[in-house]
């Protein structure tokens, strides 16, 4: 009866997790709904649905439920110092805030250890393991969350990387058929979509509301920890103070940077090997060796059972 009970209720547990997960992702940021998502009161998370939008199952079950669990933990769990540094430089996947992520990790934790409680119940030789067992599967519950956003946050800034030289040959065309430079970055961001687009709209937005070009652009810079961003900074601050061609010094950056993304795809390709190793030897090798010795292991086995030399 506990054991039926547990794996009810961690299937439900896990079956609202997959509908919040793909309620997500079709609510992915897309071009239309940047000026919404980057509509920031307190600059730290994304602005409310607008009214008589309807909600997705997501937001009216799943994002009260989280809010409530950390709302109950908040005296025992509080948000790191790098939550929202950590959300900001993921893109806010789901949409979540640094509450909502406390709950997420509170839940994920409790997930965790039902699940290996179930697994306890089913092997009972891990019983005299089971406080351990339970801690740590606690504790892996609770930190995925977070290793999660890490790993969102290193491709965000991957795929950042690899479209900023297109970006940077966008803004130098329209600056040298005569736009200034914001609007030149308004025009190629919305010529293209992805990270570096989203991230530039917010730019263009916090510009628009008063702040300065320099400020907006170096806090992106520090916000992706991109260092390609520091050198576009640097470039437009120097540009603007010595009076220069801001279109010729953004092509000689975007042919450095278009070099250098040829260097670090020679260097992915380099490692491809070595990364290759290990599927190679636990997938592929077994089953070649079955398929090449295994008749062969056949055919002796018949020889020795009828006896021949």
């Amino acid at each position: 009866m506990l054991l039926a009970t547990l794996s009810v209720m961690w299937g439900a547990t896990l079956a609202v997790a997959v509908v919040a997960v793909l309620a997500g992702r079709a609510r992915g940021l897309s071009p239309e709904r940047l000026e919404e998502a980057f509509s920031f009161v307190d600059d730290s998370r994304p602005a409310e649905r607008a009214a008589g939008t309807p909600a997705p199952l997501a937001e009216r079950v799943l994002r009260p439920l989280l809010r409530w669990v950390a709302e109950r933990f908040q005296k025992l769990v509080r948000p790191a110092e790098g939550s929202e540094r950590l959300l900001r430089a993921a893109g806010y996947p789901l949409r979540l805030d640094v509450v909502e992520l406390v709950g997420l990790k509170v839940g994920a934790a409790v997930v965790a250890t039902m699940a290996m409680g179930a697994l306890l119940i089913l092997l009972p030789r891990l019983l005299p393991f089971g406080p351990l067992v339970l801690c740590l599967a606690a504790a892996m519950g609770f930190l995925l969350p977070s290793a999660v956003l890490s790993r969102l946050a290193a491709r965000r800034r991957f795929e950042m990387q690899l479209a900023l030289p297109d970006m940077l040959d966008l803004i130098t065309l329209s600056v040298e058929a005569g736009l200034g430079f914001d609007g030149a970055v308004a025009r190629a961001v919305a010529s293209t979509t992805g990270p570096l687009s989203e991230e530039l709209t917010r730019v263009l937005t916090e510009v628009g509301q008063g702040r300065p070009r320099v400020v907006a652009f170096g806090d992106l810079a520090a916000r992706t920890k991109i260092e390609e961003l520091s050198l576009l900074v640097a470039t437009v601050q120097q540009s603007e103070q010595l009076g220069a061609s801001i279109g010729q010094a953004l092509r000689e950056l975007g042919d450095q940077l278009r070099e250098e993304r040829v260097y670090r795809a020679r260097e992915i390709i380099a490692k491809l090997p070595v990364k290759m190793l290990f599927p190679l030897m636990v997938f592929i090798f077994p089953a070649l060796f079955i398929v090449i010795l295994g008749p062969a292991a056949v055919m002796l086995r018949q020889s020795s059972l009828m006896g021949l030399p």
